[in-house]
């Protein structure tokens, strides 16, 4: 579920960086609200991955960059329909929600360790 929302990210924002209409603009933005599932999706995943021990941080650490980004990005999404074209940002925002992909491949998760074997007697005899 996680690719498809980052799969979703990438077409509503090359559908916004390849048009200047408003209803093809709308339309791709709202492709894009249906990658708003990664968020929860992101925190359910530290929550079956994580041991219960780091959890806390984790999700702490999360919810800061949520906000930290969006502190930063707006000035920076400025600085960049400033000096260059709008459309900019949305190449960007498809670059960006690309990058995560590999390691969210399903074979990139590791497959869950086997217990210990128990110890067992030596087969030898005496």
């Amino acid at each position: 579920m996680l690719m498809v929302a980052l799969a979703l990210m990438v077409i509503g924002s090359l559908t916004c960086a390849v048009t200047s209409d408003l209803v093809v603009m709308v339309i791709g933005r709202a492709i894009q609200g249906g990658a708003m599932g990664a968020i929860p999706l992101g925190i359910s995943v530290m929550r079956d991955e994580l041991p219960p021990h780091k959890l806390g941080s984790a999700m702490a650490l999360m919810s800061s960059s949520l906000g930290i980004g969006g502190a930063l990005g707006l000035p920076a999404a400025a600085f960049v329909a400033q000096h260059t074209n709008w459309h900019v940002l949305f190449y960007g925002a498809a670059g960006w929600a690309r990058y995560p992909s590999p390691s969210c491949s399903p074979s990139s998760r590791s497959p869950p360790s086997a217990p210990p074997a128990a110890s067992t007697p030596s087969a030898r005899s005496g």
